[in-house]
């Protein structure tokens, strides 16, 4: 059987078995960000020099926008972004980034991408938003239904909005041959991978080091709020560690304990401030 080390890149990760696949409403695909300060996020993300070969990320094109960001205003450039990964245990991301492959390698512009993931969420558009389905308010403990059409006409305006705002990876030329370099090289994994189960995050992280992949940056969004227990929530901090590296930049969502909104908050951490990423914070506001 072949090792991790004689597989190519784009199946390095083939010997660990997938997760199994969620497909709830709350597993929706989030085609763009609904995180605010992502401008912000951004420019520190132009400005950092880059030390590492790889972004880690979740969900959908916000890991392809800091990608296509990561040192491009750095006064002293380093390395260059060479790998992506996608880990999520969404079977509808999952399926999204099977067609992205497709769609991204044979487009030559970054107008035919748009118009093919628009395509693409229209006539998938009750496999990704299923109708009736429903989304729980982690911070209000509310759930509310998915509209499909609505969901779709949503995103897409949002995509339009962050081409506009220079903010996304299809926002200039020079952006998108960045990504579609990494795809066109075979340099872009997806992997149906569950960040509270810490032994096969473990497994890719001896495989990342095996093959020098070096983690320059990691997105997690608000992934940690989906822990509910002490245990789950210990999981996921032991298989963090796993993939990052003292340097490494880490971009996740506040607590919305310790921002007493209903908002998701961006924010970019840097390796001095690791030791508090996942802090908790005193639930004096109310929220559960």
């Amino acid at each position: 059987m072949a090792t991790s080390t004689s597989l190519p890149f784009n199946q390095c990760l083939d010997p660990i078995p997938s997760c199994k696949g969620w497909d709830d409403g709350y597993h929706r695909l989030f085609l763009t960000t609904n995180e605010i300060n992502q401008a912000d996020s951004l420019f520190t993300l132009a400005k950092h020099k880059v030390t590492g070969n790889t972004i880690i990320g979740v969900s959908g094109f916000f890991t392809l926008n800091a990608a296509s960001a990561l040192g491009t205003y750095c006064s002293k450039p380093g390395s260059e972004i060479e790998n992506i990964i996608l880990i999520d245990r969404s079977l509808r991301v999952e399926h999204f980034w099977k067609q992205m492959q497709v769609i991204i390698t044979s487009s030559s512009k970054k107008e035919e991408v748009i118009s093919k993931v628009t395509d693409l969420l229209k006539k998938e558009q009750t496999r990704y938003y299923p109708e009736g389905s429903t989304s729980l308010c982690l911070t209000t403990g509310i759930y509310t239904k998915i509209s499909t059409e609505g969901s779709v006409a949503e995103y897409l305006k949002e995509l339009d909005d962050e081409v506009l705002c220079a903010h996304s990876w299809l926002s200039s030329d020079d952006k998108f041959a960045r990504i579609k370099r990494i795809f066109d090289n075979k340099h872009f994994i997806f992997k149906r991978m569950d960040l509270f189960e810490s032994e096969p995050i473990e497994a890719m992280g001896k495989i990342l080091k095996e093959r020098n992949i070096t983690v320059d940056t990691i997105y997690l969004s608000n992934v940690y709020e989906y822990a509910k227990s002490p245990e789950v929530k210990q999981q996921f901090k032991k298989a963090v560690q796993y993939l990052i590296l003292p340097e490494t930049l880490v971009i996740r969502t506040q607590s919305r304990c310790e921002l007493c909104d209903k908002h998701l908050m961006q924010v970019v951490d840097s390796s001095a401030e690791k030791p508090d990423l996942f802090i908790e914070y005193p639930k004096t506001c109310g929220h559960k």
